[in-house]
């Protein structure tokens, strides 16, 4: 199954034309490219999982979530479940795994849960973190893997 919310990580200027500029070949380019793309999602997705826990209840980067209706809140109390958003019985955020919530292609990756109504959820509540945010970890995740290397990435 596809993620019904996908948030779509592609990298700007292209990574490719990054790691031609140091020299690497292509199937070097292409390992470093799916190595890279591969530690987005999974922040991404533990960034969205955490969102529906009581440390998140807002979009990763972005603004908190609007509270439940009165109504809605009543019927999950009534029915002794999570007054958390995002967690009636636990099946969005249980899909929302970096093996299960991921697609990655040659130069993108699309995370999200794997459930039929994440779509609904994310229109209200959006689960993906903001791309300012995203760039922000980005950046400061290649910057501490350029030092681990010693610059010889």
């Amino acid at each position: 199954m596809m993620p019904t919310v996908s948030m779509s990580i592609s990298f700007s200027p292209p990574l490719d034309m990054a790691l031609r500029g140091l020299g690497l070949k292509p199937e070097q380019q292409a390992e470093v490219n799916r190595k890279s793309l591969s530690a987005v999602a999974i922040w991404a997705v533990r960034e969205m999982a955490r969102a529906t826990t009581s440390r998140g209840q807002g979009q990763p980067g972005g603004k908190a979530w609007r509270p439940l209706s009165p109504m809605w809140a009543a019927h999950k109390a009534n029915e002794k479940r999570s007054p958390l958003m995002g967690t009636y019985i636990g099946r969005m955020r249980n899909s929302l795994t970096p093996s299960s919530g991921t697609e990655i292609t040659a130069n993108e990756a699309k995370v999200g849960p794997l459930v039929e109504y994440g779509y609904n959820f994310d229109r209200l509540r959006p689960l993906a973190p903001t791309e300012d945010y995203t760039n922000e970890w980005w950046t400061k995740a290649h910057l501490e893997l350029m030092e681990r290397a010693g610059g010889a990435i």
